[in-house]
């Protein structure tokens, strides 16, 4: 049953439910509206209406396909219809007109009833004869419910109807025809449903005839009796009148069939001379085309035979293998020669060439997947050739019957592939190993070809990242823009831009300074197809260019200051060194004389003046470190002894504890990286916790082209706002009261770390400790274990 007529079908078997229970529902209020349609016409039965409920349980569950639940309701439906329809007819008194509400149902209710149950009993059996029967008691139904309707239609009262439907209720009668006809559409292949259904002429013409037929008939019948109700006429006239008129329609109708069998017959005439005319035509056709396929199979063997490509075939089934005549010659065996499967599979190279077209031939067996591989064989005289082998499946119940394919020699082919695969792979591994940046674009500037320099510059790993991308893609849009329009320039006038100092941000104060050589691809015909990028990083160089120029301007600015501190320093010892003298004297002339007050304000001079000589000559000091002088290559390890040599002292009376790891060798002004050392420890020292043991711990490892030390101490900590303070001169977080210092000792510090291209930096908690870091720039001799 197709979609269309189950949505029908479902819809009547609902309609049947519930007009059941309405009807049912009627006769046990008493709610006579529902039991009789119109006053004069029959009542539906409450044991018929109970029947109705069984037939739409029946049809649902045939629609459903719930046999359990069908054969049941069917076999009660035809049990009560049986008992019925034998209560009629005999008289007896089975006692089914007092079963809930008194009323009997008629006989034609009855049979039409057990006409159902039958059917739809045998309607899903696998005999086709009881299919049959089902579908033609299905049609006696859908009659007799018929001329019940019409009965109502024309309003012949109960002694004009035929008996057995005489007290056929209106509701009943088109229930059992709407039941009967969406019940034949089960099968709608058997009886005279498919008249209706199919889709051959006769049956476009049934579908077109008997509605029109069988209409005219209705209303004229319908007229007649009509008038002879009323007495316009005479029975004997409306029968003559009702007689004449169908013979009229039957006329008309018959000449309406004549006429369009004539026409098809005209058609079919048509069609048949066309069709001698088509087939004269494709007699000429097929001769042409015959004579043009010889040609072409001449054509094709030529073909074949000048770019080498055979054929080939497997009969699974007869267990054959044909090979054609280019094929053995491929395999380097004689015209004669037989192939079997397995002999053809061993031709191909031990390995992974015949591994791979057993696995691809048995996927192509058990799949029906087509295969196109390029593999090579050991021919019958023993040369290796590759070849080109394309197989397809020939299917016949989802089944591989057949293997029909091609084999094409493609040694040279391949091995010329091989050979400019390798030499691509050589060019790409030197391109990618060249300590310079290359790259290919196209003409919108979209990178085809980059090598591993250009992708470190961009961060990158993968090429596939960035082929196909533009430089607006992948560069911030200044740089972009000057790029492209290079690119334009190269690719417009085909001149190079050769050794163009050029420079490019990368974001994040990454500028790069290149040499850039951008050289026009120009293909066979002259014209520009791209450009060639080579570029050279000189960023290096351009910031120590910048950096010898700075230093040439801080050697300046450095003598000039310790000309100044030692100009000023003497200018300050002399005063300082009179007002001492002049106390001396004092206390040594007047000393006896002087209180308590005066002795207390001498004291506080000497102080001050203690300070000041203190201060003179770590200003003095920081003035030295900017004097020339020459790399040593120094074992820091040595070095920190001597540090750890001369704090001796500090660290036994601080119980402080020092742990030094491994230092590397490194060239490094002696003298300035051991008072480096010596202040961060000091440092660590002065500034700790009363309560804590000072606990120092140096480390260094190695990053990029410099060496990063670390100073980590346990003391009272910097507050991060305050970390950069603490590398200016004179800058102090603490009283002298509660830490001794010039505020000199960070600032010699920095000063030591620039001297040898490095920085230095902090970071800190107040509470938790600091940790002073350092880089040292790649003055390094040899490669040490980091620490």
């Amino acid at each position: 049953m197709n979609y269309q007529f189950s949505l029908i079908y479902r819809g009547a078997a609902y309609l049947t439910l519930l007009t059941a229970l309405v009807v049912m529902y009627g006769w046990l209020q008493g709610i006579e509206s529902v039991q009789i349609i119109v006053q004069s016409w029959p009542s539906m039965k409450f044991n018929t209406a109970l029947c109705f409920f069984l037939t739409g349980g029946v049809l649902l569950s045939t629609y459903y396909k719930k046999k359990l639940f069908k054969i049941p309701l069917a076999v009660i439906l035809l049990v009560i219809a049986c008992l019925s329809f034998l209560e009629n007819l005999t008289g007896l008194q089975i006692g089914l007109q007092s079963f809930f509400v008194p009323g009997l149902m008629s006989a034609g209710t009855a049979l039409c009833f057990m006409l159902l149950a039958l059917a739809h009993i045998g309607i899903y059996t696998e005999a086709l004869i009881w299919r049959k029967v089902s579908q033609y008691l299905l049609h006696c139904v859908t009659v007799i419910s018929f001329f019940a309707i019409i009965g109502f239609v024309y309003g012949i009262s109960g002694e004009g109807k035929l008996v057995f439907i005489s007290s056929m209720a209106i509701h009943t009668s088109v229930l059992f025809f709407l039941g009967s006809m969406v019940s034949s559409l089960i099968h709608p292949s058997l009886g005279f449903t498919r008249l209706l259904i199919g889709k051959k002429p006769g049956n476009l013409l049934a579908k077109r005839m008997f509605p029109l037929m069988g209409g005219s008939i209705l209303v004229l019948g319908y007229l007649v009796i009509n008038y002879w109700e009323t007495g316009q006429i005479s029975p004997e006239t409306g029968l003559t009148i009702f007689g004449l008129s169908i013979l009229m329609i039957a006329l008309v109708f018959i000449s309406i069939i004549a006429m369009e069998l004539n026409s098809t017959d005209i058609r079919r005439s048509q069609v048949a001379r066309a069709l001698r005319d088509t087939n004269a035509n494709l007699e000429k056709i097929v001769i042409e085309r015959t004579a043009l396929l010889a040609e072409k199979v001449e054509l094709l063997n030529a073909t074949t035979s000048a770019a080498r490509i055979g054929t080939w075939e497997v009969d699974l089934e007869a267990q054959k293998v044909a090979w054609s005549d280019m094929t053995k010659e491929l395999h380097g065996v004689p015209p004669d020669f037989e192939p079997d499967l397995a002999t053809g599979i061993n031709f191909f190279k031990e390995g992974k060439h015949r591994t791979n077209i057993e696995a691809t031939v048995e996927r192509c067996i058990a799949t029906g997947e087509p295969y196109d591989v390029e593999l090579m064989i050991v021919t019958a005289t023993g040369e290796d050739k590759w070849i080109r082998a394309i197989g397809t499946p020939i299917l016949r119940d989802g089944k591989v019957i057949k293997l029909r394919g091609t084999f094409q020699d493609i040694d040279v082919r391949k091995r010329a592939e091989i050979k400019i695969s390798e030499e691509s792979a050589l060019l790409q591994m030197l391109i990618d190993n060249i300590p310079i940046n290359i790259y290919t674009k196209d003409l919108l500037s979209r990178k085809t070809m980059i090598n591993k320099s250009e992708l470190e510059l961009m961060g990158l790993e993968d090429s596939s990242t960035v082929i196909g991308k533009t430089d607006h893609e992948l560069f911030p849009k200044a740089s972009a823009d000057i790029s492209r329009k290079e690119d334009v320039e190269v690719m417009k006038t085909g001149i190079p831009i050769l050794s163009r100092e050029t420079s490019m941000d990368l974001g994040e104060n990454n500028k790069h300074w290149f040499l850039t050589s951008k050289i026009p691809i120009v293909n066979s015909e002259g014209n520009v197809t791209g450009l060639l990028g080579v570029s050279v990083d000189i960023t290096e160089r351009k910031q120590n260019e910048e950096k010898l120029k700075n230093y040439a301007i801080l050697e300046s600015k450095s003598a000039e200051m310790e000309q100044f501190a030692y100009i000023a320093s003497h200018d300050l010892r002399e005063p300082i060194l009179t007002i001492k003298n002049y106390l001396n004297i004092l206390f040594e002339d007047y000393g006896e004389n002087l209180d308590t007050g005066a002795r207390r304000y001498s004291d506080t001079i000497l102080s001050a003046l203690k300070r000041m000589e203190t201060l003179i000559a770590g200003l003095l000091d920081y003035a030295r470190l900017s004097r020339p002088k020459e790399f040593e290559t120094v074992d820091l390890n040595e070095s920190m002894k001597n540090v750890l040599l001369s704090l001796d002292s500090l660290v036994k009376n601080s119980q402080a504890t020092i742990t030094v790891g491994k230092l590397p060798t490194i060239s490094v002004y002696p003298t300035e990286i051991e008072l480096l050392f010596q202040n961060l420890i000091s440092n660590g020292i002065k500034f700790r916790k009363p309560d804590r043991v000072p606990v120092i711990e140096i480390k260094s490892k190695k990053h990029g082209r410099a060496w990063i030390f670390s100073v980590r101490d346990n003391g009272i900590g910097i507050d991060p706002e305050y970390i950069e303070e603490v590398f200016v001169m004179f800058k102090r977080l603490h009283s002298r009261k509660t830490f001794e210092g010039t505020g000199i000792g960070l600032s010699h510090c920095r000063k030591i770390v620039e001297l040898h291209n490095g920085k230095i930096w902090a970071e800190s908690e107040p509470g938790e400790g600091s940790v002073f870091y350092f880089t040292i720039d790649t003055n390094e001799i040899k490669n040490e274990t980091e620490s």
